[in-house]
């Protein structure tokens, strides 16, 4: 499982939209696959995901996507959301993989454009999860709160230090013991 030792801890998508400014801002490090944009982008994909559909997927994955939503996907989201993590490696829909980039700032505003419509939308999720069906507001943004840590943990500003107080949310770092 995913280790967030730098204490991301987003209790909105603004948080979240900050940490990737913050990032853009002040430079940051790597310690997964993605860069910034690469982040963004996916994530950006993931947040319109309730509001337009999935990302498109090939056959071969809708079916299993289908069987795990049957079957193991209620136990799975109460335990991503109850543990605020999801485990390494679990794999994504070809879609909403992007090919780095040396500028992120378009795909960092687009990502907040995104979050921004994501939040003020007050309708019913128009679309179902393709892991775990129809889900209400609440889990919606839990589970993208979620995402968000998963992904946006593997990048540490360079301006902070690289653990925070337990606790103390997203932006509270501390010196290194």
């Amino acid at each position: 499982m995913a280790n967030f030792e730098h204490g991301l801890d987003f209790r909105s998508l603004d948080e979240a939209v900050a940490y990737a400014r913050q990032c853009h801002a002040e430079g940051y490090d790597r310690t997964g696959n993605w860069d910034l944009a690469q982040t963004c982008r996916h994530m950006t994909d993931w947040l319109r995901a309730p509001l337009d559909g999935p990302p498109p997927m090939p056959w071969l994955m809708k079916f299993p996507m289908t069987v795990i939503r049957w079957t193991l996907g209620p136990g799975l989201l109460k335990k991503f959301l109850t543990e605020r993590r999801l485990p390494a490696g679990m794999g994504t829909v070809k879609a909403t993989l992007h090919a780095p980039e040396a500028d992120a700032t378009e795909a960092v505003e687009e990502f907040a454009a995104t979050a921004a419509r994501f939040t003020a939308h007050t309708g019913p999720w128009l679309r179902p999860s393709p892991l775990f069906g129809k889900l209400d507001p609440e889990r919606t943004l839990a589970l993208q709160l979620v995402h968000c840590m998963h992904h946006f943990g593997r990048l540490k500003p360079r301006s902070k230090h690289l653990r925070a107080e337990p606790g103390a949310g997203c932006h509270a770092f501390a010196a290194p013991e």
